[in-house]
């Protein structure tokens, strides 16, 4: 991993944490805890996990853009269903630049 891609990387997971701070300090704590307390979600993230998992034994090219695509879609749903318009945009702008070679 090269020094830019750390950096990218850091600053990706720099704005989630704020994203999502001040998620639970707003009224969308309310949303946030509903809709964790899904045991339906909890799957899906848990197959989605294996998914990224897998990315990292599987060599295809194809594969590696479709989770890093997937990974962008999931992002920008999940804060859409918070309300939060412009967190998917920086998000997205952190995690392109990271991994330039996936998109």
């Amino acid at each position: 991993m090269t020094v830019d891609q750390i950096l990218w990387i850091s600053l990706f997971f720099v704005i989630t944490t704020v994203v999502l701070s001040l998620s639970f300090m707003d009224k969308k704590r309310k949303k946030l805890k509903e809709m964790f307390s899904k045991p339906v979600l909890w799957i899906f993230l848990a197959i989605i996990l294996g998914f990224i998992v897998t990315a990292f034994f599987v060599k295809d090219k194809n594969y590696h853009k479709a989770v890093g695509l997937g990974i962008v879609a999931l992002l920008t749903a999940f804060f859409a269903e918070l309300g939060m318009m412009i967190a998917p945009f920086f998000l997205t702008i952190c995690f392109v630049m990271a991994f330039p070679n996936i998109f």
